[in-house]
């Protein structure tokens, strides 16, 4: 495996203006310079890739299916801690049975070829494990890629073709405050099946020898992601959520 740091090229965007006015109705040259300044943003952390979906929860959860399970578990949106905008999502992980809160949005199956997934969130001394799934369904199988961070072990693992957690980074210890949102991202290959890559905060991994957890499924066209938030048992941690960004046509 190859360890890299991470840096973000300094690239410019320029965007034709078309409109004859702005928001307010004043003839000027700008017009579609708001939403220049809302769209450029979203993918500062990694601007590789088509965007597909951005949502930093302004607009609620109604395009997420929630779980909580577990003692006291729930999600809930948030105005006190943000990356962007108003709101981020609280996941509270419940403090028995299953542990954890998640949220889980189905979306149309991207084109064949590499897809990413971005998520900024933060960690609660009671934190036992953040998990960030991507599966495709096809009709016929899925295919289930998954990186966990184990905050208990400072471990970064993947989902094998076993379907078993194997650890590819060790020895990553990170601080415990609700204002710091770590981020994380990771490219897979739907096409050729397998990991591509791992970005988190400033370095960048190479998992192109990884192949995903692959089972026979009839679940009709589709693609799922899920975030979950799990804790240490008898406790109820909460992580805030925020900048879920999946995009398409990634480099290798």
């Amino acid at each position: 495996m190859t360890i890299q740091k991470f840096e973000v090229p300094d690239w410019i965007r320029s965007v034709l203006i078309c409109d004859p006015t702005d928001i307010w109705g004043n003839v000027v040259g700008m017009g579609l310079a708001e939403l220049a300044a809302v769209i450029c943003p979203a993918k500062r952390f990694d601007r590789r890739g088509n965007l597909i979906l951005w949502d930093n929860f302004e607009f609620g959860l109604a395009r997420w299916d929630v779980t909580e399970g577990g003692t006291l578990a729930e999600v809930s949106l948030s105005t006190t801690i943000i990356t962007s905008g108003g709101y981020s999502v609280k996941l509270t992980a419940g403090s028995d049975g299953l542990q954890y809160a998640r949220i889980r949005h189905r979306h149309l199956h991207p084109v064949a070829g590499r897809v990413g997934v971005e998520i900024s969130f933060t960690l609660h001394t009671n934190t036992s494990k953040m998990r960030f799934w991507l599966q495709f369904f096809d009709g016929i199988n899925q295919q289930a890629y998954a990186i966990q961070y184990d905050a208990v072990a400072n471990t970064l693992s993947y989902k094998t073709t076993a379907g078993a957690w194997t650890t590819f980074v060790a020895d990553l210890d990170l601080p415990y405050l609700d204002t710091l949102f770590h981020t994380l991202k990771f490219v897979v290959d739907i096409e050729n099946q397998k990991y591509v890559r791992c970005l988190f905060n400033r370095n960048e991994y190479d998992l192109l020898t990884y192949v995903p957890h692959i089972t026979t499924d009839t679940t009709l066209e589709s693609m799922m992601i899920a975030i979950e938030h799990i804790s240490k048992a008898g406790t109820n941690p909460h992580s805030y959520v925020d900048d879920l960004i999946l995009t398409q046509n990634e480099p290798a």
